[in-house]
């Protein structure tokens, strides 16, 4: 078994690399990079991203008038637990979902 100590040496990409590496770098003037190079574009999508993040992050972590509903059912005592899916939930949450 023989062991290359430079495995990639014949790889088109890193020749590439090794060259854009060895010149000076260009500047932010509007020269478009050389062919070959990799460039990168944002999309629409990445600002979409950020907005929904936002926001989310305007957006309460707990809604309380839920958790009021709830008290409220739990202290009248009408609030009344399905055992069978309190389990399934149990269950989906440790193991994945186990039932169909």
């Amino acid at each position: 078994m023989r062991i290359n100590p430079n495995p990639n040496a014949s790889d088109p990409a890193l020749r590439r690399l090794e060259r854009s590496e060895s010149t000076p770098a260009a500047s932010n003037s509007g020269v478009m990079p050389a062919a070959g190079e990799d460039t990168a574009q944002l999309s629409f999508a990445g600002g979409a991203v950020s907005a929904l993040k936002s926001r989310l992050a305007s957006m309460p972590e707990v809604r309380q008038e839920r958790v009021q509903a709830l008290r409220q059912a739990l202290a009248s005592g009408a609030y009344r637990v399905n055992s069978q899916q309190l389990a399934d939930a149990v269950f989906n949450d440790l193991l994945g979902s186990v039932r169909q």
